[in-house]
């Protein structure tokens, strides 16, 4: 294992050697701090993987398999999985709350314990009303990592390195998401539950042994020696060599300094600004179309009329969101956010109103054999500009645009909203199809991504190789110049390429 973090700590220094603005020509990028990401990520697969858990469960319900001594009705497994957007709602103000008074560590290992709970309740219930518990509590550590973990991340990153480590969160939300299909549906329910309880014992153990708080944390609290015992560690650095990047974050502190909570949110006007951009982002992200996408993945493709296999669609699809999420940490800080968001939004749309109009001249009785391969096509074209953008960046974003006395409550208002939308779309994309064929949602899909670009060149600023104390600064200006920033990103395009 440890040669494998080695491979890949070395892989991402040396894509990050290239293109990092305002550090030393070679940054110092130790393998502890490589670690410390990729531990703290296990959240996030534990997340992917309690998103898509009842995905080879469902079928079990009709064989041998049930562990109930009752047919599960079609409402009974619409209720398994609505509880866990529930759950995901009502975690992350309160995580928020905690993680801004007792810490980002601290309130990372709190939470592991429901989705464990949880785990081992669906492992061994025989009771469906205990199911619907069990994923409320997963829903709970869910929408909790999701408000915490990207803020842990960013705060022990550096400047140059802050936005591709912010993008491994889709990537490990990614392989979450495809361990129910590659190794559930393979395992009997008990084994399976308890099987995905292993991501975080591990977690618990080693982050909760070496891993420290966040210098930031530890800052905004006056610990100033425990926040350059964390630097040093991180960084792998004399105390005296730490020095400047402390005076750094204590300016950025110092700078938002305040008790936090809600009225400090609505108070200051970065944070109300970092506010209104998180939940835009994450709503676009949402109402883009990416749960339904997910969700309904095999009907959508058996509603295509393809004559690739569904199965194998799945597979060719969930390899492309992968790689796709991969890629993008690479590249985020050659080319920028904000570039990368645009092109997200473009790509999304253009594969959204194609295959929109690929089930309206299918409703129409167009013959349409020719391209049966479009629907495949365009589908695994969404999901590559989507993770190149509007997915993984969004969370990046969350993770370092807030001040830090407010960092916590914002980013569980901004989990709050994502999760709301989501279970919106997921309960209006069925229903819509339905009355207005799979035409009618793809172009709405195609609107919210206009709708999106627009927002995103007027409100979203570029945030590449800035210290946390210049992107609020960049916060506080009323006035912008959303042209010289996609011009500047796209000239790190061409020099890049």
């Amino acid at each position: 294992m440890v040669k494998m973090f080695e491979v890949f700590s070395r892989v991402f220094k040396w894509f990050g050697a290239k293109g990092a603005t305002k550090e030393p020509q070679n940054p110092v990028e130790p393998f502890f701090m490589y670690l410390s990401v990729i531990v703290a990520y296990l959240t996030a697969f534990t997340g992917g993987l309690s998103v898509a858990w009842t995905s080879p469960v469902i079928p079990k319900f009709q064989t041998e398999e049930n562990p109930f001594n009752h047919t599960v009705s079609t409402t009974q497994v619409a209720m398994l999985a609505s509880f866990l957007p529930l759950g995901a709602v009502s975690g992350p103000i309160l995580a928020g709350y905690i993680a801004d008074r007792y810490g980002r560590k601290f309130t990372m290992m709190l939470l592991g314990f429901p989705s464990m709970a949880g785990f081992c309740i669906l492992a061994f219930a025989r009771i469906i009303e205990l199911w619907y518990f069990a994923r409320f509590l997963l829903g709970i550590g869910v929408g909790c990592y999701f408000a915490i973990c990207p803020m842990y991340v960013a705060e022990i990153s550096q400047n140059h390195n802050r936005a591709k480590f912010g993008c491994l969160f889709g990537v490990f939300i990614t392989l979450g998401l495809f361990y129910p299909f590659s190794v559930g549906a393979h395992l009997i329910i008990p084994l399976y539950a308890m099987t995905c309880n292993i991501p975080l014992v591990v977690f618990l153990i080693v982050f909760g042994i070496f891993m420290p708080e966040t210098p930031i944390f530890l800052l905004g609290k006056g610990r100033i020696q425990e926040a350059e015992a964390a630097l040093v560690k991180l960084r792998k650095k004399k105390p005296v060599e730490v020095q400047e990047e402390i005076s750094e974050i204590l300016a950025a502190v110092q700078e938002t300094q305040g008790k936090g909570g809600f009225k400090e949110l609505l108070k200051s006007q970065q944070a109300k600004r970092a506010l209104v951009i998180c939940i835009g982002l994450v709503l676009i992200q949402e109402l883009s179309g990416i749960h339904p996408v997910m969700a309904y993945l095999k009907p959508i493709f058996q509603a295509s009329g393809t004559k690739i296999s569904p199965d194998v669609s799945t597979v060719i699809f969930g390899m492309s969101q992968i790689s796709s999420n991969f890629i993008t940490a690479l590249i985020v800080e050659k080319v920028g956010r904000r570039i990368l968001y645009m092109v997200s939004a473009v790509g999304c749309g253009v594969a959204c109103a194609i295959l929109g109009t690929f089930f309206f001249l299918q409703k129409r009785e167009v013959d349409l054999e020719g391209v049966f391969w479009l629907p495949l096509t365009c589908m695994v074209a969404y999901m590559i500009f989507f993770s190149c953008g509007l997915g993984p960046l969004a969370w990046s974003i969350v993770g370092e645009i807030f001040p830090s006395n407010v960092k916590g409550i914002g980013s569980g208002l901004t989990v709050c909203a994502s999760f709301t939308a989501s279970f919106a779309v997921l309960l209006t994309f069925p229903l819509i199809s339905e009355a207005a064929s799979m035409a009618a949602p793809f172009w709405m899909f195609t609107l919210v991504t206009i709708l999106g670009l627009i927002f995103i060149y007027f409100m979203v600023p570029e945030t590449r190789g800035m210290t946390l104390a210049e992107i609020q600064e960049t916060l506080k200006k009323t006035e912008k110049t959303p042209k010289e920033t996609p011009v500047a990103s796209m000239e790190s395009v061409t020099t890049y390429f």
